[in-house]
């Protein structure tokens, strides 16, 4: 586990500090961690001022060497080329927030395929144009569905959509590379 400081500044009251944050993880030596991730509590800092609500982001590392995945959260959503050469062998995710973090560790885990749910979030997104975002949510083996979280401007809705009509994409997919 790596710490920086981070300068937090509250844009309501100005109230100003310094906050240590991890900036690598491991989920198996950390599940702590992982659940302020998945929680939504690991990038943010309620100011003690006025109880303004601030996220921030800096450069994190999240590895899964148990899955072979990386996530690489960053303001440019790139991640270094050392980075890249070092951990060839895994599965690496760059993301731009902690929200886009939180959903690449869930679809990770779940088994689901990164660039492909971002095509189907795309095709989503076009027939429902009042969303502002798709995030995924997780997978029910029970009722074989995907969910989704459909954010509109007041209010967060979840949709699911059924896993065989994503498993039927991941073979397509399979034979396009032949």
């Amino acid at each position: 586990m790596r710490h920086i400081l981070v300068e937090i500044v509250c844009r309501q009251c100005g109230y100003h500090t310094h906050i240590k944050s991890h900036t690598l993880i491991q989920p198996d030596l950390e599940p702590k961690e992982r659940e302020r991730i998945l929680s939504g509590r690991m990038f943010a800092f309620t100011c003690p001022i006025c109880h303004e609500q601030i996220t921030y982001i800096h450069n994190f590392l999240y590895h899964d060497p148990k899955r072979r995945f990386l996530a690489y959260m960053s303001v440019d959503g790139k991640a270094p080329q050392e980075l890249r050469d070092q951990f060839s062998a895994s599965d690496l995710i760059c993301v731009r927030s902690p929200q886009a973090l939180r959903e690449a560790i869930l679809m990770s885990e779940d088994g689901i395929d990164h660039a492909l749910m971002a095509q189907i979030k795309s095709v989503l997104m076009k027939k429902d144009a009042s969303a502002e975002a798709i995030y995924y949510h997780d997978y029910d083996p029970l009722s074989n569905t995907i969910w989704l979280d459909f954010v509109y401007e007041n209010e967060t809705i979840g949709k699911a959509i059924d896993r065989n009509h994503y498993d039927r994409l991941v073979n397509d997919k399979k034979q396009e590379r032949g």
